[in-house]
Parts: C-alpha cells; structure tokens; sequence
C-alpha cells in the first residue's frame, strides 16, 4: 500500500509540474512557427512587404491552431 501511495503522489506531481510547464513554454512553439513563417514568406515573396507577411502568418498560424 505504502509503495502505490508513492507512486500515485509521484504520478500526481508529474501532472502537476507538466501542466505547469505548458504556461511557461507555451509561446515558445508560437514564436518558433511564426518566426519561420515570416522568413520563408520573405525569402518566396519578395514584393510583399514586410507587414502583410506578418499578417499573413499570423492567420495561418491561428487557423492551423484552432484545427
């Protein structure tokens, strides 16, 4: 009994400290993406500025998000 009490507060701790993390990290993945997005859209799409790049990945990045 003893044992499974230690396992179920470790399980506990665990969940505890992975959701913890998602706030911290959360935006990481975000900037990385959008990041990517407005380079590779600057490097294909040389006649558009840089503001409608911006734009652009950022509704894509939502859109995809929200799926």
């Amino acid at each position: 009994m003893k044992k499974n009490l230690h396992l179920i507060i470790f399980v506990i701790l665990a969940l505890i400290a992975l959701y913890l993390t998602k706030f911290e990290y959360g935006s990481f993945s975000y900037d990385k993406s959008f990041k990517g997005c407005v380079m590779a859209q600057k490097k294909l799409s040389k006649s558009k500025s840089i503001d409608e790049i911006k734009n652009f990945c950022e509704t894509e990045i939502k859109k995809n998000l929200k799926k």
